[in-house]
C-alpha cells in the first residue's frame, strides 16, 4: 500500500521575502492540523536576499514536513506556483504569499469544511496587515455554498484559497505564464467556474494578508502604459475563460470599478494634458470592447458618469470627476427608477447615469433611521424622521407599510425586487417629505387589525415601474395600546425586534378572552345538562 496522502499542501512561491519569512514559516510548522496532514511546497524563484538559505534551514528543521524546490528566476508567481502544484500531494492545496501568513487553526478549519460541505473551492476570511486594502464584503457570514459569480466573488480573485486537487488535476487549472500580473486571476476564475460547491469560511480571520512596508508586493510602481497593457492582458485572460453574458458582465464590473478605474483617480491627476487625453483615448479603446451595457448598469453612479466621459473622450470632465468624491446625493424615486441626484442630473447628461443599480440603494433608505421616532397613539402609528437623504419628490412613490413577517416572526430584510415580487401589503399610508427631507407617515391601524392579522413588520416602501424597494424600520420603540373595531375590542403592542425592527402585534385583551372562555364553558355545561 502506498503513503497515505496529506490532507492539504501549501504552496508558496517566494522572492526575495527573507524579512517576512519566517512569519510565513511560523504560522504553517505550528497549524493545529498536525504535521502529519500537512505538507508545505515552497518554490523559492531565485531570490537573492538570503530567502532560499532560509527555507532549506526550515527543511531541515521539519524534514518531512517542509519540501523546498529552487529555480531560476522567472519574474513572477505563475511559474513558481506551477511548479508546487506538480509536487503537491494533499487531498487539497492552498496557495500562501510568502510574505503573509495564516491563523494557527486556518488549515484545521478549511479543510473540515471543505470535507463537510464537500466544497471544491473554500475562501477564508483575510484582513490586512499594515495598511493593506482586503475586500470585507464576502466575509460577513459563514457560506456553505455560494453561487458562482454572485455580486462579491468577482472581487475575490486572488489564488488565496483552499482547493480540491481532484479539481485541479480534472481541469489541468495552471497559471498563464505570459502574465506580468494578475497571473492568480484566470487561475482562481477557472477554479470557480469549475467549482461543484464554493464556501465561505467564517469568522474569525484566518489569512493575514501582509503590505510590505517598502511597498515591494505592489505590483503597480509602473508606469501607466505598461500598467494598462498588463491589466488588459488579464482581462484578455479572464474572456477566454468566460463567455459573453452576465456572468462576464458580473466580474468585469470589478475591473472597471477597480484596477481600471484607477489609473483615472490615482494616475490622471499627474498627467499632463498630453499624456492624459492619450490615457483617457486608451481607456475609451478599451471601454468599447468590454464596457458592455450590462457592466455599466453595474457601476455606482460616479463610476458610471466617470466612464460616459472616459467614452466621450472628454479629458476635462472626466478630471473634474476623478478630483474627489462626490457627495451621497439624495435620493429621487419615480416613475422611471430610483436615482441619486448628483451635480448635472437633468442639465444635460442621460437619467440612466444617475440610476441607481439594483441592491445599492440602502445607503439612502437606512438614513431615514438616523433619528426617526416611531409612537402609537390609540390606533394611529406615527413614523418621524427628521433628517434623511430623500428628495420631496420622491413622496409620489412612498408608502409607510404593514407586510407579512417571515416565518421565524421577525420583519424580512431589506428588499430591491422587481414590482411582481415585492411582498404583499397589509395595510399602508402615504408619506410625506419636506425640502429638508424630513419624513412624516401615519396609518390607521383599526382596518389592519379588523383583518384578524396577528403581526406584521413596519416598512417603508417605493414603487416605480421598474423596481420594488422595500426596507424595515428599524427604531427602538415599545408601546400598547387598545384598539376598537366595529366587531371588537383589541390590544396592539409596537415592540422593537432583532436590530430593532419594528414590530405590530394584534391580541385579544386577556379580560374579553376570559369572557369568552367563560361562555364557551357555560354552553357547554348547558349542553351537556340536556
Amino acid at each position: 500500500m502506498g503513503t497515505p496522502a496529506v490532507d492539504v499542501t501549501v504552496i508558496i512561491p517566494v522572492y526575495n521575502t527573507v524579512d517576512y519569512l519566517s512569519a510565513c514559516l511560523d504560522s504553517l510548522v505550528g497549524q493545529t492540523i498536525g504535521h502529519e496532514r500537512l505538507e508545505v511546497v515552497a518554490v523559492d524563484d531565485g531570490s537573492t536576499d538570503g530567502s532560499g538559505e532560509l527555507l532549506e534551514k526550515y527543511a531541515a528543521s521539519y524534514s518531512g514536513v517542509v519540501r523546498v524546490f529552487h529555480q531560476e528566476n522567472s519574474g513572477g508567481p505563475a511559474r513558481p506556483c506551477n511548479a508546487g502544484l506538480e509536487h503537491a500531494t494533499g487531498r487539497y492545496v492552498f496557495f500562501l504569499g510568502s510574505d503573509d501568513y495564516l491563523a494557527l487553526d486556518a488549515l484545521e478549519r478549511l479543510v473540515q469544511r471543505a470535507d463537510q460541505w464537500q466544497a471544491d473551492v473554500v475562501v477564508p476570511v483575510a484582513e490586512g496587515v499594515n495598511g493593506r486594502h482586503v475586500d470585507q464584503r464576502l466575509f460577513g457570514s459563514e457560506h456553505p455554498d455560494l453561487a458562482y459569480p454572485g455580486t462579491l466573488l468577482p472581487y475575490s480573485l486572488s489564488n488565496t484559497k483552499l482547493y480540491r486537487r481532484d479539481l485541479v488535476v480534472e481541469h489541468g487549472l495552471r497559471y498563464p505564464l505570459d502574465l506580468r500580473v494578475g497571473s492568480d486571476q484566470p487561475f482562481t476564475l477557472a477554479a470557480l467556474r469549475a467549482a461543484r460547491r464554493i464556501g465561505v469560511l467564517g469568522a474569525p480571520t484566518a489569512y493575514f494578508a501582509v503590505k510590505r512596508t517598502d511597498d515591494s508586493n505592489i505590483s503597480y510602481n509602473i508606469d501607466w502604459p505598461t500598467r494598462l497593457a498588463d491589466l488588459t492582458a488579464v482581462v484578455e485572460h479572464l474572456c477566454e475563460i468566460e463567455p459573453e453574458g452576465d456572468d462576464r458582465d458580473a466580474l468585469l464590473v470589478r475591473h472597471f470599478s477597480w484596477e481600471f478605474d484607477k489609473l483615472i483617480t490615482r494616475d490622471l491627476p499627474q498627467l499632463s494634458d498630453e499624456d492624459g487625453a492619450g490615457l483617457v483615448a486608451a481607456l475609451a479603446v478599451l471601454a468599447e470592447r468590454y464596457l458592455t451595457e450590462g457592466v455599466r448598469r453595474r457601476l455606482i453612479v460616479p463610476r458610471r458618469i466617470r466612464w460616459h466621459h472616459v467614452v466621450a473622450g472628454d479629458l476635462a470632465a472626466v478630471r473634474a470627476s476623478s478630483e474627489e468624491a462626490p457627495p451621497i446625493g439624495q435620493l429621487l424615486v419615480d416613475a422611471g427608477g430610483a436615482f441619486r441626484r448628483l451635480p448635472g442630473f437633468r442639465d444635460g447628461l442621460p437619467d440612466d447615469l444617475f440610476a441607481i443599480p439594483q441592491g445599492a440603494i440602502t445607503p439612502w433608505t437606512k438614513s431615514i433611521e438616523t433619528d426617526a421616532t416611531v409612537r402609537l397613539d390609540g390606533h394611529t402609528i406615527t413614523l418621524i424622521a427628521e433628517t434623511t437623504t430623500l428628495d420631496p419628490a420622491s413622496a409620489q412613490h412612498a408608502r409607510l407599510t404593514l407586510s407579512p413577517v417571515n416565518e421565524g416572526g421577525e420583519p424580512r430584510e431589506a428588499l430591491d425586487l422587481p414590482p411582481a415580487d415585492g411582498p404583499p401589503v397589509l395595510a399602508s399610508a402615504p408619506v410625506t417629505i419636506d425640502a429638508d427631507g424630513a419624513v412624516r407617515a401615519e396609518i390607521d391601524l383599526a382596518p389592519f387589525v379588523e383583518r384578524g392579522i396577528r403581526r406584521a413588520g413596519l416598512r417603508l416602501r417605493f414603487e416605480t415601474d421598474g423596481r420594488t424597494i422595500d426596507r424595515p424600520i428599524r427604531v427602538p420603540v415599545s408601546a400598547v395600546s387598545e384598539v376598537a373595531t366595529p366587531s371588537r375590542k383589541l390590544t396592539v403592542t409596537v415592540t422593537s425586534s432583532t436590530e430593532n425592527r419594528v414590530l405590530v402585534d394584534v391580541a385579544v385583551p386577556r379580560t374579553l378572552a376570559r369572557r369568552a372562555a367563560g361562555r364557551l364553558r357555560r354552553e357547554f355545561g348547558r349542553l351537556g345538562s340536556n
